[in-house]
């Protein structure tokens, strides 16, 4: 396991959370698979009107999800489920072979619309520090012949259920995203510094799919006319990242 990705890095002390800013996370792995959905809809569930969805045509904007697997890290183990809409904030709209690039790869800004956690710890250290929309839920891993699978409940009803192809996943890089939220109204921004140590990219809809459940949260994704197929996908077996305080955007 590489540790220079660490190092350099000035902490500081939470003692409220019994953890160091910013957040280390040593081992993890994720499956991404990128949608398309309504803009209309999606402009819907963005708080601020700075926020503008990225589409891929007019009127098809794009909707990522992506399973977590925190296997080490600051706030002990744990999985999670965003569902992110890569936004450009203030700004002109990328080109689109620009936006599904940077969706893929995880170097764009995203609003994280839900953030569900599988423990309270989690939930407790996002939502308070940077107003993480989080809650907790059940995230289990499935691995399947050719395939990563994960399966998002809450209260016995499933929300979703997102897999992905595997692959060699040889490729090593390091990418970033700058994740968007509101704590008390105020937007906050926060760097996310990723090292894929082994991924593997694909640029075909039948990499991923994404069956919806029965839970209400399942029913408000259908509400955003999401694509058949995903645009692309990534499986990402082992990564390590560095998840930033948030800074007010004025500081940004």
């Amino acid at each position: 396991m590489l540790t220079d990705f660490f190092d350099g890095i000035a902490r500081w002390e939470l003692p409220q959370y019994g953890t160091l800013a910013p957040l280390f996370f040593q081992d993890l792995g994720c499956i991404t698979a990128v949608y398309t959905a309504a803009t209309d809809a999606v402009r819907a569930l963005l708080p601020r009107t700075e926020m503008r969805p990225i589409e891929l045509l007019p009127g098809r904007c794009l909707m990522v999800f992506t399973a977590l697997e925190y296997r080490q890290c600051d706030l002990d183990p744990y999985n999670e489920l965003a569902m992110a809409v890569p936004i450009a904030f203030g700004q002109h709209v990328l080109p689109v072979a620009d936006a599904l690039k940077q969706a893929l790869q995880m170097t764009m800004s995203a609003y994280i619309w839900q953030l569900p956690v599988t423990t309270e710890r989690a939930r407790v250290a996002g939502v308070d520090i940077a107003g993480y929309p989080k809650f907790v839920a059940d995230i289990d891993f499935e691995e399947l012949p050719g395939r990563r699978a994960c399966t998002l409940a809450r209260d016995g009803r499933r929300i979703l259920r997102l897999s992905c192809e595997t692959g060699a996943a040889r490729d090593q890089r390091d990418v970033r995203l700058r994740s968007y939220t509101l704590r008390d109204g105020i937007p906050l921004v926060s760097n996310l510094l990723v090292r894929q140590l082994r991924c593997e990219e694909h640029l075909h809809g039948r990499a991923a799919t994404l069956e919806l459940g029965d839970d209400p949260l399942a029913d408000t994704l259908r509400g955003l006319r999401l694509s058949d197929n995903p645009v692309a996908s990534q499986y990402s077996p082992q990564a390590q990242a560095i998840l930033f305080f948030p800074r007010n955007l004025a500081d940004a």
